[in-house]
């Protein structure tokens, strides 16, 4: 949701960005779009780095403002349907070898009672291109 608040690591990044700071936070109220259907969002190593400038958990402050988007937590957070878990989770560091393989060790260290029915994983950059067409 949030790019970041980069100030004095990256030089250029006040070039980069429309809103800078706490800013993003009103930018993204304003301007992600409203809907019926809920929203259920995690924050990933980019929404951290407002805690680290200004001692903020972005994620928290937008779910407080928007009643459409329902926070779940820093980088995991899980939906509950029926009896059905779906987990969103933002892992950490870069790709691997094999575009599997951090999944695959991260679904190793679950006990059984806690693995889910689905894990969206993120962060990663992959993309898959197929026909084409870049997903």
């Amino acid at each position: 949701m949030f790019e970041g608040d980069f100030k004095g690591k990256r030089p250029d990044h006040v070039y980069q960005v429309k809103a800078h700071g706490l800013e993003q936070l009103d930018y993204v109220i304003d301007n992600y779009p409203r809907s019926e259907i809920p929203t259920y969002f995690i924050t990933g190593n980019h929404d951290r780095t407002f805690m680290k400038t200004c001692g903020a958990d972005i994620g928290k402050l937008l779910g407080d403002r928007r009643e459409d988007l329902t926070y779940l937590g820093v980088d995991v957070g899980d939906i509950k349907i029926g009896k059905n878990v779906i987990r969103l989770r933002h892992g950490a560091g870069s790709g691997s070898y094999a575009k599997s393989y951090k999944l695959q060790k991260y679904c190793e260290t679950l006990p059984i009672s806690d693995i889910p029915a689905f894990i969206l994983q993120g962060h990663f950059h992959y993309g898959i291109l197929d026909n084409n067409i870049l997903y």
